[in-house]
């Protein structure tokens, strides 16, 4: 271990946040987070479906390097976005920050909304980025694995609207099948199809923008 992260762990195990140490370091920090599968429908105007309304809490366990418990964190440095960053975000919408500090156990969960439009089905993903403070200010950053949500707008086309090219685009898909199948258009239970379910969802969001 080099002597910088020896004595930034010595400054942290004395501290509160924000963290105050000289060297300006990037240290990694360990992170496990969990969630269920499943599908998040989300809208640009932020009227989307809430993660924890759905089932699909996010849980986050933050530690400092050697697995002690991060508490304390706020939930401005801790966050969920798309894994592969296809949502168009209405300001901050692509990202649902934590819903409170870390507890002593360093754990805290996830639950909100985003407020986006686009497409990304290969999941979401956790990050934890603390700013240090001191003559070299650093941070503290980590991220999760990929967690098996996918997250579908009603707004297809990602320009931030709910419009007729939506509506196009959804009705080139529905119904599935016959039609070939659009994982995308496929917002409601049954999934797998796109059937008046995934219509009805997208219809009550028609007009929808920022």
């Amino acid at each position: 271990m080099s002597r910088n992260v020896v004595l930034l762990l010595v400054s942290l195990a004395v501290s509160v946040l924000p963290f105050t140490y000289a060297f300006g370091d990037f240290v990694e920090c360990s992170m496990t987070a969990s969630s269920p599968e499943g599908v998040l429908f989300v809208c640009p105007q932020g009227d989307g479906d809430r993660l924890d309304t759905k089932g699909l809490t996010v849980t986050v366990t933050v530690n400092y390097p050697g697995a002690v418990p991060l508490p304390d964190v706020s939930t401005d440095y801790i966050w969920l976005e798309a894994c592969s960053g296809l949502l168009a975000a209405c300001g901050d919408g692509a990202k649902i920050h934590a819903s409170a500090p870390t507890n002593a156990n360093g754990q805290t969960t996830i639950t909100g909304r985003f407020a986006a439009g686009g497409c990304d089905n290969t999941g979401v993903q956790v990050f934890v980025n603390i700013p240090t403070e001191g003559p070299m200010p650093g941070a503290i950053i980590c991220e999760s694995a990929c967690l098996p949500i996918a997250v579908r707008s009603c707004d297809l086309d990602g320009n931030l609207v709910v419009n007729l090219i939506d509506f196009s685009t959804f009705g080139q898909g529905y119904q599935s099948p016959p039609k070939a199948y659009n994982a995308c258009l496929d917002f409601a239970a049954p999934f797998s199809t796109v059937t008046l379910a995934d219509y009805a969802k997208y219809g009550t969001h028609s007009s929808h923008h920022c």
